[in-house]
């Protein structure tokens, strides 16, 4: 009985440790692990509560693994399998898939993983039709993830996917000159705070069977594909957001989806704010702005017209402040009171 009391202990339990991974060619001498194959390696032997620090550097995407999902394969080169981690990126550590083989960058299945301050660019796929999940970001599944600060841009698939019984909070992200933006699916959830998807060939945001969508404070600009698509019975809320220039339209359901808008700029979106067909709804709320964002290089209202804007009273940010409609100064993800 002492010694499973001694294993359960704080003490015992407070034992982790900091894999730290460097590009190859490093001279630090801390690096448990160099090269293009050091994350999955590093990942591989971290136990749960463990930290994989990724130093700066360009990592190549080589050797990729194959996990399957239903009729399909995931092809990725950093794989996250059954365990609880915290992967975090020095600045400027970026995985590029320009020179490897097509592939995801990194799947996270069946585990809780806190995901930071990392780049994914120039992710390909081999083929249009064959049967392997390749071209993608983040691809989550059945996992609960907290991803903060992480860019992804040049991407032939989804930029991040949540599948399965995921609980993905996402905050600051760029997710940029990719296909889909983002993909919710299943019944996985999806939190969205104070990111900019922006020029991606689909959608910018998108749910499909009974996903659910929260958006808070964001960016959905200048996507071929509306900036936010639901269809079957997915469903979506957003506010404190900025849904501007996305063709055809900026917030779109089909089949049975809902979405809900409100205290958002909706601005120039190709054929209407919004659309609905095969009993889908979307229904704009309180606070509804149809005017030029004006948007700064840092894709913040412009100081005219973020004061002609209303926020969101029931959206307050982590010390009790209103949160300002688009990009927020708040560290974290936004609380929702009320909604």
């Amino acid at each position: 009985m002492l010694a499973g009391i001694v294993a359960a202990s704080p003490a015992t339990a407070a034992a982790t440790k900091t894999w730290i991974v460097c590009p190859a060619g490093a001279t630090a001498k801390d690096c448990a692990f160099k090269g293009n194959q050091a994350i999955q390696a590093a990942i591989d032997r971290a136990a749960d509560g463990d930290t994989v620090l990724i130093r700066t550097g360009t990592y190549a995407i080589e050797n990729p693994r194959d996990v399957k999902f239903e009729d399909y394969v995931i092809r990725a080169y950093v794989v996250v399998d059954g365990k609880a981690l915290h992967v975090v990126g020095e600045p400027g550590a970026v995985i590029d898939g320009k020179d490897g083989p097509a592939s995801t960058a990194m799947l996270i299945r069946g585990s809780d993983v806190t995901l930071r301050n990392l780049s994914f660019r120039n992710l390909r796929v081999a083929s249009d039709e064959d049967d392997i999940y390749d071209g993608h970001g983040v691809f989550i599944m059945n996992s609960t993830a907290a991803v903060s600060g992480v860019a992804l841009d040049r991407f032939e698939k989804m930029g991040l996917s949540a599948r399965g019984t995921s609980n993905v909070t996402a905050t600051d992200l760029r997710i940029v000159d990719g296909h889909v933006g983002i993909w919710v699916r299943e019944s996985a959830q999806l939190r969205l705070c104070n990111s900019v998807i922006r020029g991606n060939h689909g959608v910018g945001v998108g749910g499909a069977a009974h996903a659910s969508i929260r958006v808070y404070n964001s960016v959905l600009q200048a996507n071929e594909l509306d900036g936010v698509y639901l269809k079957e019975d997915a469903s979506a809320l957003v506010t404190n957001s900025i849904i501007a220039g996305n063709k055809p339209g900026g917030v779109s359901a089909r089949n049975n989806a809902q979405a809900w808008v409100s205290h958002s700029v909706l601005f120039a979106n190709e054929k209407g704010a919004t659309s609905s067909a095969d009993a889908g709804i979307v229904k704009l709320g309180a606070g509804i702005a149809e005017v030029d964002p004006q948007l700064t290089r840092d894709f913040r209202l412009s100081p005219a017209v973020a004061n002609a804007v209303t926020s969101n009273p029931d959206v307050l940010d982590r010390v009790g402040g209103r949160a300002p409609v688009g990009l927020s100064d708040v560290a974290g993800c936004l609380r929702a009171q009320g909604i």
